[in-house]
């Protein structure tokens, strides 16, 4: 997960952990090293569920888990995620920052209904863009001393006033309705060109052509505007329609953050491709792979496994299998899609819901969570509300800034 200009050296099975190293089952620690199934710690060395221990009695009870078994992690992994739920979480993960909502952002500043995020200022609605974002809005991947992006995707380095435009760097400007465009400026409809200026549909124009064509386009595309398949009006200033993309809605990462089936992604407007499974003949069972990693040979290479969640086939390869055995991790029961899933479901996703903090005053609403110290609310029910991307109808305490603050920080 991403994690703010982290020294992140080992983590495993955990969340929202910066600047630590060896972290098991954790979320939510800063400057830690050697925990395992702890919260919202800071600075701490070998606490195990929050408790301190000597470096040998620590490393003892690690032995005791069992970590090298999968009936050892699962119940480790069981245990932790329940831990978890005991503790607040702050209304949104993220340091340092002013003036800003969304989730997982970073070093950011007036930046609002943002997710994943950082060193970026005064921007709305962005995805995945880091190092150095300004003035910009719906602007995912990327981005690297960029400015003024508006309805801009997969670009960055330098770029500046570029709008409804894909994958075109770096540092091309004033570029529009362009994609796979490089090192450009003033570019209108264009598609793979590089160091060029004045083009509209890849056909060099003086400046004074290039400004009066474009004009009439932009007249044009307002005057006759384009009409999807759902009845829907694309005028200039929309970026393009979704059934001009080449990938079907499955394939594309929308599919993680706003999922639809078949039926809802159509009636939407995006397409949809049957994908013919690829079907092979499993050679072994997920439940018959030996429990420690320390029991596998190098065979496990050969086998075909059949995932234990969703019943496809996966593979282990050579490295994957030097990395479990150098960590002593067993091997894994599902596929990589699975795994990846069961990851993504740990974090919060681009919803956003106005909600008033959890702290009842000594405690969370749930009596769960049993404040450590006096809050600016003293006994009474907080008042802060937060907008935040866990739902009303997700159990976790929330805790706005200031009741998280003084119980963790």
């Amino acid at each position: 997960m991403r994690a703010w200009k982290s020294k992140i050296v080992i983590t495993f099975f955990s969340i929202y952990c910066d600047d630590s190293n060896g972290i098991w089952f954790s979320r939510d620690l800063t400057g830690c090293t050697d925990c395992f199934g702890c919260v919202n710690l800071r600075s701490k060395q070998y606490y195990i569920f929050n408790k301190p221990y000597t470096k040998e009695a620590y490393f003892e009870e690690l032995a005791k888990m069992r970590l090298d078994t999968f009936s050892g992690l699962e119940q480790a992994r069981k245990r932790a995620y329940a831990f978890w739920q005991l503790y607040p979480y702050k209304f949104f993960h993220g340091v340092q920052n002013v003036n800003v909502s969304g989730e997982c952002i970073h070093n950011a500043k007036n930046v609002f209904l943002s997710y994943d995020v950082e060193d970026i200022e005064d921007s709305k609605f962005c995805h995945d863009v880091s190092l150095g974002v300004k003035d910009s809005y719906d602007f995912s991947n990327w981005g690297d001393k960029v400015e003024r992006m508006y309805e801009v995707y997969g670009s960055g380095e330098g770029c500046k006033d570029v709008k409804f435009t894909v994958h075109c760097w770096p540092a091309i400007s004033d570029v529009e309705y362009s994609i796979e465009c490089h090192s450009s400026s003033n570019l209108f409809a264009c598609v793979g060109l590089k160091k060029k200026s004045y083009c509209i549909f890849n056909k060099q124009y003086t400046p004074e052509e290039y400004f009066a064509l474009r004009g009439k386009i932009i007249r044009h595309m307002d005057e006759m505007p384009y009409t999807d398949s759902k009845g829907r009006i694309y005028r200039y200033g929309e970026f393009f329609p979704p059934e001009f993309s080449p990938f079907s809605y499955q394939e594309t990462i929308a599919q993680d953050y706003f999922p639809e089936t078949k039926a809802g992604a159509k009636e939407k407007g995006y397409n949809w491709r049957d994908i013919e499974p690829r079907v092979f003949e499993a050679t072994l069972k997920a439940a018959d792979i030996p429990d420690s990693i320390h029991d596998i040979s190098d065979s496990i290479l050969q086998d075909i496994i059949e995932c234990s969640s969703c019943g496809k086939a996966y593979r282990i390869i050579r490295e994957e299998l030097q990395f479990l055995r150098t960590y002593g991790i067993p091997i894994p029961r599902m596929c990589v899609d699975c795994r990846y899933a069961a990851r993504h479901s740990l974090r919060n996703q681009p919803h956003y819901y106005n909600r008033t903090c959890t702290c009842s005053g000594v405690s969370s609403e749930n009596n769960t969570y049993q404040n450590q110290v006096s809050h600016f609310h003293s006994s009474r029910h907080c008042p802060n509300e937060v907008i935040t991307a866990f739902s009303p109808t997700n159990p976790a305490i929330v805790y706005c800034d200031q009741c998280y603050n003084v119980e963790v920080v």
